[in-house]
This record gives C-alpha cells, sequence and structure tokens, in this order.
C-alpha cells in the first residue's frame, strides 16, 4: 500500500483511548500499538503514572490513522498483530513521515519472542530499539525516557539515523 492511498484507505476516523495520567502531565504522548489488552493496561499504567500521555490502538491501521491526526513523541509498537504487523505498521509510518517531512518519531518493537535475530530484524525494518515482554517497569521507563528525551532534543530537526543504541536490558 502506496502513501498516497493510506489516506484514500481510511474508514472513519478511529479515537485514539487516552485515559488521564495519575500523575501531573510530562505533555509526553505515547502511543502504544498492542493487541493485547492486558498488555497494554499494564504498559499504560506504568506509563501514566510516570506522567506521560498515554495513547492506545489495537492494530496497524488505527495508529496510521493516529500518528495522521496527531504527534507522538514515541511509539511503542507491538512486532505480532493480526492485520497489519509491527514491521509493516512501521514501514508505511516512516513512508507517511517522509511524503509529509514530518520528523522521525521513535519506534520501539515490543515482541514476546526473544528469539536470535529478532531484534536486528526490528532494528533493520527501520525501528529505533526493542524490548521483549513481558518487560520490567525499570526497563521500560528507562527505555521511554531515553527515548523521548531523544525526540526532544530533535524535535527540529528532521533525523536520518536514531540516535547510538543503547541495550534496554542490562
Amino acid at each position: 500500500m502506496n502513501t498516497k492511498n493510506i489516506r484514500k484507505n481510511m474508514a472513519e476516523p478511529v479515537t485514539v483511548k487516552c485515559e488521564s495520567a495519575a500523575a501531573p502531565s510530562s505533555g509526553k504522548k505515547v502511543l502504544i500499538v498492542e493487541d493485547d489488552q492486558l498488555s497494554q493496561r499494564v504498559s499504560q499504567a506504568i506509563l501514566e503514572k510516570a506522567g506521560y500521555d498515554v495513547f492506545l490502538t489495537t492494530g496497524g491501521m488505527e495508529a496510521i490513522n493516529a500518528a495522521l491526526t496527531q504527534d507522538f513523541d514515541l511509539i511503542l509498537m507491538d512486532i505480532y498483530m493480526p492485520g497489519m504487523d509491527g514491521l509493516e505498521t512501521t514501514r508505511l509510518l516512516r513512508a507517511l513521515e517522509a511524503s509529509e517531512q514530518k520528523p522521525r518519531v521513535p519506534i520501539v518493537a515490543l515482541t514476546a519472542h526473544a528469539i536470535i535475530g529478532c531484534r536486528e530484524d526490528c532494528l533493520r525494518n527501520d525501528m529505533d530499539d526493542y524490548l521483549t515482554k513481558p518487560t520490567t517497569k525499570a526497563q521500560l521507563l528507562r527505555v521511554v525516557a531515553r527515548w523521548v528525551e531523544s525526540a526532544t532534543e530533535n524535535s527540529f530537526i528532521k533525523s536520518t539515523s536514531p540516535p547510538e543504541k543503547v541495550p534496554a536490558f542490562e
């Protein structure tokens, strides 16, 4: 699907769910693209408690629709979803960024498949980082903070390459 057809093929706009943050809002928006409701809620609770504004979608087309209507500081992307998977969604989001001359939004892969080569495949497919599920609160917050800070520092510069990779696990 090319970028011109993405807008044409959109049905009516999808409402992106956002719940009020438990901590004062930092104003930083994180989009979670995850088809598993439990995984959504766990990540949402952790990030909202840390002061992030969290938006939820359950699939690739919803994520693209959300990115067309709002600007995010970070996208947490499940890899294996029904319909459009996380790799294809990332390719389309990157094509939209290029065609609309938008800044690059960091995309962090989330997957329960910690198999050899998965991380490299995600990075080769234009994702910026990789976390395996389940992840700890500390790991999630560290990765989110690092990429949100990086996005903020580069908000006026169109990035062609992500910041230096730092492993999510130490």
